[in-house]
C-alpha cells in the first residue's frame, strides 16, 4: 500500500460516511474473518456494516488508467469468496465499458471521479466560500508588577508564561476573546488575573496590558473540486462534490446538503503579531455540518515584533 492508496480509502471512507449517516458504520482498513478459516483476518479498503447487520465492501483504485473487466472479476470472486452482502467499486478514472456490463451481472455498484476544470470551478454555481480571520495587534505593551525587588534578579528577556504555556498567546487569546468583532479595529486596555501567569517563574502581582487590533481576512482559493457518482452520470446532476483549497479548508465533501469537513491547521500561514479569530465556510445551499475534522497542530505560531513586555517593582 501507498500514501496516494491510503488517502484515495480514507477519501471514499470519508464520502460513505456521509452518504450512509447514522443507518450504517463505516471502517477504513476493515478487517474480516475469512469463512474458510475465521482465525484469518481480510482486508478491506472501507468496510460498511449497515444496522441489519449487512457488510458491503468498498474497492478502490487510484490509477492513471481506465479500469478493466479483469479487476471487476477479481471483485465479483473476492465478494463471494468472503460472503460478502454487496460490493463497491470506486475508480478515480473511471471504467471500461466491458467492465461496466461484468459489475451490471455480478451487482457490483460503480463510481468514479470527474474533476472540474478550472473555467469549470470559476463558473461553478456549488462552491463555497472559505475566509480565515486573524486579530493582529499593532501595539501590545504587557506589564508585570513584581513584589519589590524581585526584579533584579530577572534577566533581560524574562520568560512569560501561563499555567506552563507561552504568556503571549495567552494574553492574545484573552483580548480575542473579551473583544466585540463588531467594534474591531479598536484600541484598550485590560487586566488579568495575575495567578494564572509567571515571569521566570515567578507569579506577578498584577498584570495588564494595552493593545491596538484589527481584522486581517486571508481568501482561500479552490484549487480543485471533484465530482462523485455512478460513471456516466453528468457532472452537473452529480450529489457528492470534494472541495479542495490552498490554505485553510483541505477538504469539504457535500452531498445532499450535509457537509465533511477537514480543517488543516498546518496549512494556514498567520500574519505577524497575529491570532486566529475565526475560519468562516459559507456554502451556497443550506448545509448540515455532519463531520469534521482537525489535522495539524492546533496552536499557530506568529513572528512578534509589535508585542512587548515591561517587568516592574511595586511600589506599595
Amino acid at each position: 500500500m501507498t500514501k496516494k492508496s491510503d488517502e484515495f480509502e480514507k477519501l471514499n471512507a470519508r464520502i460513505r460516511s456521509l452518504v450512509m449517516g447514522s443507518e450504517a458504520s463505516v471502517e477504513w482498513n476493515g478487517k474480516i474473518p475469512d469463512p474458510d478459516s475465521p482465525k484469518d483476518l481480510r482486508q478491506i479498503d472501507v468496510l460498511i456494516t449497515t444496522a441489519d447487520g449487512r457488510r458491503i465492501a468498498v474497492e478502490c483504485r487510484d490509477r492513471s488508467g481506465i479500469q478493466t473487466v479483469m479487476w471487476i472479476e477479481e471483485l465479483a470472486g473476492r465478494k463471494e469468496s468472503l460472503g460478502l452482502d454487496g460490493m463497491i467499486a470506486v475508480a478515480m478514472n473511471g471504467f471500461r465499458p466491458l467492465a461496466a456490463k461484468k459489475a451490471a451481472r455480478f451487482g457490483i455498484a460503480l463510481y468514479d471521479f470527474k474533476a472540474l476544470t478550472n473555467t469549470q470551478i470559476a463558473s461553478w454555481s456549488g462552491a463555497s466560500f472559505v475566509r480565515t480571520r486573524f486579530l493582529q495587534f499593532n501595539r501590545l505593551d504587557i506589564v508585570a508588577t513584581m513584589a519589590k525587588g524581585m526584579t533584579m534578579s530577572l534577566p533581560l528577556s524574562p520568560s512569560f508564561e501561563c499555567a506552563g504555556k507561552d504568556g503571549y498567546h495567552a494574553v492574545m487569546a484573552q483580548i480575542r476573546e473579551s473583544l466585540d468583532p463588531a467594534q474591531v479595529p479598536t484600541t484598550g486596555r485590560v487586566t488579568f488575573d495575575p495567578s494564572y501567569f509567571a515571569v521566570e517563574g515567578i507569579t506577578p502581582l498584577r498584570l495588564a496590558a494595552q493593545y491596538d487590533v484589527a481584522h486581517v481576512d486571508q481568501k482561500a482559493t479552490c484549487t480543485t473540486v471533484l465530482m462523485h457518482d455512478r460513471p456516466g452520470l453528468a457532472i452537473a446532476l452529480r450529489d457528492v462534490s470534494v472541495e479542495h483549497f490552498d490554505h485553510s479548508v483541505r477538504e469539504l465533501i457535500s452531498h445532499n446538503g450535509n457537509v465533511h469537513l477537514m480543517i488543516d491547521v498546518e496549512r494556514i500561514v498567520s500574519p505577524s503579531n497575529s491570532i486566529l479569530d475565526q475560519i468562516t465556510i459559507e456554502c451556497p445551499t443550506q448545509t448540515s455540518l455532519k463531520q469534521y475534522e482537525l489535522v495539524g497542530s492546533r496552536r499557530l505560531v506568529a513572528p512578534l515584533n509589535t508585542v512587548a513586555l515591561a517587568v516592574t517593582d511595586t511600589t506599595v
